[in-house]
């Protein structure tokens, strides 16, 4: 159980605040027999470079700081695309993907990719293309009541994406065209509980 109280009794500092992290596909990176562990580090994979606020807002790697908790009420998978040569690497990596949810040594959610991105959009014209992972606002993955997922101070937590192996052809329309990337985003929906400043 997170501590939401001070030892004086105090009620500690609590704001709705996604947790996220994300990895970027390249180009030309086929995304099959990709594992990709989200919240597991606070480094760019692709670039040594520490991630920005835009890649992640861990502090640290794989655990929340001391005194800080999160209770999950939901996950999602985000991804959006505007590259035309790219319209086929978001629908193959939702089909053929999965997700799992670990807190601690324990599994709390784990499904296919379909389900924690909740659906795919897209708009096509003369111009372009758009797609993007689920609409704005929906939540695929709902913890509630009882079912809330906590995460303690200092516990690992983390988010697995397998991308099963793919055909010749599903990796020729899944794998990101010259000059562009694919940004998968995990993000866990809650309230983050924090030491009063």
């Amino acid at each position: 159980m997170p501590i939401v109280r001070l030892p004086g009794g105090q009620v500690r500092d609590e704001i709705r605040q996604n947790l996220y992290d994300s990895y970027d596909l390249l180009a030309a990176a086929s995304p099959s027999n990709l594992q990709q562990t989200f919240f597991s580090t606070i480094v760019d994979q692709n670039t040594g470079n520490p991630k920005t606020l835009s890649q992640t807002n861990l502090k640290q790697p794989g655990a929340l700081q001391t005194a800080v908790s999160f209770r999950t009420q939901g996950l999602c998978l985000d991804a959006q695309n505007d590259v035309v040569a790219n319209i086929g690497c978001l629908p193959v990596i939702l089909n053929q993907s999965s997700l799992s949810f670990v807190v601690g040594e324990k599994i709390y959610w784990q499904g296919p990719g379909v389900y924690g991105a909740g659906r795919i959009w897209a708009e096509l014209t003369a111009a372009g293309c758009f797609q993007q992972y689920g609409w704005q606002a929906i939540q695929p993955v709902v913890f509630m009541g009882a079912h809330v997922v906590d995460i303690n101070p200092l516990q690992n937590f983390s988010v697995a994406l397998v991308v099963d192996q793919l055909s010749a052809a599903d990796i020729a329309r899944s794998t990101p065209a010259a000059n562009s990337f694919i940004r998968l985003r995990m993000s866990l929906k809650g309230l983050l509980r924090r030491p009063v400043q």
